[in-house]
């Protein structure tokens, strides 16, 4: 009962608007196969559990009456063994084409360089500019990042845009993303790295193509707004700040 009640807050909740905001398409791929997933256990949740309920209701002992015992029936088995067969493999071959999708960056993605290290994010752009836990990236292009750690395991994760990624001591990873929603994405550490690990946060700036180019000029740009409020709101009851930018040419 306790897991029916979670599941029906949970879903509520995100009916309310407060899943993360879809910023990238993968993110609105990826949310359609997760609610694809969602229904189609409800709707076998409830076709088991009803089922079981009303036989044992319509069927139950009465006296006198003596029950007939069933040794099998072919139609059924078959029925309940290809269906099954069926959706998994709808649901592999959808995963594996979102998956693929968001692990292969078009060959004219911009790459930055990005090293974690205990408790902060580096960025290191094409023209020797570095920024520590703010990342600059133009909407609407795609953006590659080729990641390591100088220390310990690390993991980068922006929630709006349904990437992440370990970062790894002694070696190179890669994500790579399209941001579509200009202004500040939240990026975490899902990694545990230490007695700082919940503050080793940082944002992805989404820049239209204006301010890109004045970014990229060095000349000073707006303040760019939240991207998702509420995201932002919540984790500012739960955690204190990162560390402010620091940048250098």
């Amino acid at each position: 009962m306790g897991f029916i009640l979670k599941f029906l807050t949970n879903s509520a909740y995100a009916f309310n608007g407060h899943l993360p905001i879809q910023a990238t398409e993968v993110a609105k791929s990826w949310d359609d196969l997760w609610w694809f997933l969602v229904w189609l256990s409800v709707f076998f949740f409830i076709l088991c559990v009803g089922g079981m309920i009303y036989f044992a209701l319509k069927y139950k002992g009465k006296p006198g009456v003596k029950p007939t015992y069933i040794t099998g029936n072919v139609p059924i088995e078959i029925v309940w063994t290809a269906v099954p067969f069926v959706l998994l493999m709808a649901i592999f071959v959808w995963g594996w084409v979102v998956y693929v999708d968001m692990t292969r960056p078009p060959t004219d993605a911009y790459e930055i360089r990005v090293v974690g290290k205990q408790w902060l994010w580096q960025f290191q752009y094409d023209d020797g500019r570095t920024t520590v836990n703010e990342l600059y990236v133009p909407v609407n292009k795609p953006v590659k990042l080729t990641m390591t750690s100088t220390d310990v395991l690390h993991s980068f994760f922006v929630p709006n845009f349904r990437v992440k990624s370990d970062v790894v001591p002694g070696m190179f990873t890669n994500v790579w993303f399209e941001a579509t929603v200009p202004g500040k994405h939240q990026v975490f550490c899902t990694e545990y790295c230490g007695t700082s690990h919940s503050l080793m946060l940082a944002k992805v700036i989404a820049l239209n193509p204006q301010d890109w180019e004045a970014w990229k000029a060095g000349k000073k740009i707006p303040d760019q707004p939240n991207a998702d409020p509420v995201q932002d709101q919540q984790i500012a009851k739960d955690v204190k700040p990162a560390t402010s930018v620091v940048s250098t040419r």
